[in-house]
């Protein structure tokens, strides 16, 4: 089976979205600079 790594890639940007959504709803902002910077990371490659 071949890894698609591009989906992953996808994958992970949205995973990452969707956190930071939910600590905009909560309030809750732990966490926010490193997924910040791993979105950051993401998008550079």
């Amino acid at each position: 089976m071949k890894i698609d790594f591009r989906q992953v890639y996808i994958d992970r940007l949205i995973e990452i979205e969707n956190q930071i959504r939910k600590m905009r709803k909560l309030n809750n902002w732990t966490g926010y600079g490193k997924l910040k910077e791993e979105k950051e990371a993401l998008r550079k490659n």
